[in-house]
């Protein structure tokens, strides 16, 4: 059950050295047109030249960057990462609280991106499942594609409805399926669709770079696969944003961290000011609430199979 793994994940992370150096903590958020200020947990230097950004799927948090080990290790790195907590598709936001709990999916990235004054530089983005309808507007936006130094795509939704950028200037993509996926089979139609659309575009016949796609199935994995795997999620998603080796995943496709690029305002004119409120977090497992200035503790056609 991928709600038993992440509540174990989650104990084991509390008890880790990783959660004892404290190097994840909580801020809120104020994003142009979001009712209310989104929590965000952020790890790493606020000035670090390299920036994640991790957007988590249907019905999930966070913390679930935090205990798959993604956030420490990243901000280990120098790398400063942001997991926002999503409107809508967030534990909390289909909760009690679902019918008050709308947005813009299209726009928030750009909005959120702004309000923490990255919206002149160069992000990459991770996405699960339902998080890939926030991410792939911006991702493939002809407005913003260029902002994006590489996409880690975690079996996510493909929005491909607005205007969509040329093939050879997309960002690095690396899709990741779990072959035991129930919501979106590895071997079904809507991987290959997706896995072509990044490879190939829209033009048929067009040649495969493997340095541009690369789409990986791991055996034995669910659809939640960074919660089944973390440590060979962790691996890739090094090897992507950092362009480190393994010789066990073999991930093809590396972030490119060129210039600044032009400053991106979403419709309506400036980003609101930013407000943080502080605070550590340990863990969250599956059910948990973080709270606010705490601490929180336990509260195609190419495809590559990894062995």
């Amino acid at each position: 059950d991928g709600g038993e793994a992440e509540a174990e994940l989650g104990r084991r992370y509390a008890a880790s050295q990783q959660a004892r150096k404290r190097l994840v903590e909580e801020e809120a958020v104020r994003v142009q047109g979001e009712r209310r200020a989104v929590r965000v947990l952020v790890a790493g230097p606020p000035a670090a030249a390299r920036r994640v950004l991790l957007l988590h799927g249907y019905g999930s948090k966070p913390e679930t960057w935090a205990i798959v080990g993604a956030l420490d290790r990243l901000a280990e790195r120098g790398v400063r990462a942001v997991a926002p907590e999503l409107p809508e598709i967030s534990e909390r936001a289909v909760g009690a609280e679902a019918a008050a709990e709308t947005t813009d999916r299209r726009t928030f990235v750009a909005r959120l991106l702004g309000a923490l004054g990255w919206g002149d530089r160069k992000v990459a983005i991770v996405a699960a499942s339902a998080g890939g309808s926030f991410a792939t507007p911006y991702v493939l936006a002809p407005a913003t594609h260029r902002n994006v130094s590489c996409y880690l795509s975690l079996a996510a939704q493909l929005d491909r409805s607005g205007d969509v950028a040329p093939r050879k200037s997309r960002p690095p993509t690396l899709l990741v399926w779990g072959a035991l996926d129930n919501a979106f089979p590895s071997e079904c139609l809507a991987a290959q669709q997706q896995y072509r659309f990044f490879a190939f575009g829209d033009v048929r016949n067009a040649r495969e770079d493997p340095r541009r796609s690369q789409w990986v199935v791991l055996p034995g994995a669910p659809h939640a696969v960074h919660v089944a795997s973390p440590e060979r999620f962790c691996s890739m998603l090094l090897q992507l944003v950092l362009g480190t080796k393994s010789e066990r995943e073999k991930v093809t496709v590396t972030a490119e961290w060129g210039d600044v690029v032009a400053t991106v305002v979403p419709a309506g004119g400036e980003a609101e000011s930013r407000s943080a409120v502080r605070g550590t977090v340990v863990a969250s497992p599956a059910g948990g609430e973080a709270g606010s200035g705490g601490s929180v503790a336990q509260r195609g056609t190419k495809r590559e199979r990894v062995s």
